[in-house]
C-alpha cells in the first residue's frame, strides 16, 4: 500500500476540523450568545481599561437623563450589543462607560461579543474609511430591529485620526489619542449614544455620526454636537 493511501484518511479529518462556521449575521443570534461585560478582563491594555472603569463611576447626569428619556420613548427596551476585544484602546475608553450607562438606565441592556462571534456585524457596519472595527455597537429594539449604531470612536476623534495621518508619528499619535480619552472621561462617546437614540426616537437611523473636517481635537469633556 502506498504512503499516500495510508495518509489520505488521516488528512481528511484534519482538514474538516479546520473548518469553522462563519459568524452569524443576525444581530439577535449574536445577542443570544453575547455576554455581560465584566470589569477586570483588561487584556493587553490594563491601565486604559482600569482608568475608564474608574472614571465611569461618575457619569454626567444630563447625559444619563437624555438617554433615559430616549429609551423610555423607545418603549423602554433597547439592547446595546458591542462587538469588542480586550486589546483595543478605543474599546477600553468606551465600553466601561457604556456598561455604567446601561446600569444607570432602566430598559437599556449591554452585552459584548468577541469578533469571532460578531465579525459579520462589524463587516456590515464599517467605519467611514471602510474598516470593520472594534468596538462596533448596535442598538437593537425588542424584536431585533436596528435602531442605530456607534462605530469605533467618537466622531470628532475619528475625523482627527483619519484626516491628519501625517502630522504626528504613530507613537505620538497614539499617545495623543490616549491623553484625550483620559481627559474626556467618556463624555463624547456617551453624548453620541444619546444622539443616536434621540435620532431613533425621531424615526431616523444613525449608524455612525457625520464627520466634520477638523485640524485639532475638540475640547475634552464637551458634549458632541447634533448630527446634521
Amino acid at each position: 500500500m502506498s504512503a499516500l493511501r495510508i495518509l489520505l484518511p488521516l488528512l481528511i479529518p484534519v482538514a474538516a476540523c479546520g473548518d469553522r462556521e462563519p459568524p452569524p449575521s443576525d444581530p439577535m443570534v449574536v445577542w443570544a450568545e453575547a455576554e455581560a461585560w465584566v470589569p477586570g478582563e483588561a487584556g493587553l491594555l490594563g491601565d486604559d481599561w482600569a482608568y475608564a472603569t474608574g472614571a465611569s463611576e461618575s457619569l454626567p447626569a444630563e447625559i444619563v437623563e437624555r438617554v433615559r428619556g430616549a429609551v423610555r420613548a423607545l418603549d423602554g427596551d433597547v439592547r446595546m450589543l458591542a462587538v469588542t476585544r480586550d486589546a483595543c484602546i478605543d474599546s477600553a475608553h468606551s465600553i466601561p462607560y457604556f456598561a455604567a450607562l446601561a446600569d444607570a438606565v432602566s430598559g437599556l441592556e449591554l452585552r459584548v461579543a468577541h469578533p469571532r462571534l460578531g465579525g459579520a456585524l462589524m463587516d456590515a457596519h464599517r467605519t467611514p474609511d471602510g474598516r470593520a472595527a472594534t468596538p462596533t455597537v448596535l442598538f437593537l429594539g425588542a424584536a431585533g430591529e436596528l435602531r442605530g449604531c456607534w462605530l469605533e470612536r467618537p466622531a470628532s476623534l475619528q475625523a482627527w485620526y483619519l484626516e491628519n495621518p501625517d502630522d504626528l508619528g504613530r507613537v505620538e499619535k497614539f499617545a495623543t489619542k490616549t491623553e484625550w480619552y483620559e481627559a474626556d472621561r467618556g463624555m463624547h462617546a456617551l453624548s453620541e449614544v444619546a444622539l443616536v437614540l434621540e435620532a431613533a426616537v425621531a424615526g431616523d437611523l444613525v449608524c455612525g455620526l457625520p464627520l466634520d473636517t477638523i485640524a485639532a481635537l475638540p475640547e475634552p469633556g464637551t458634549v458632541a454636537s447634533t448630527p446634521r
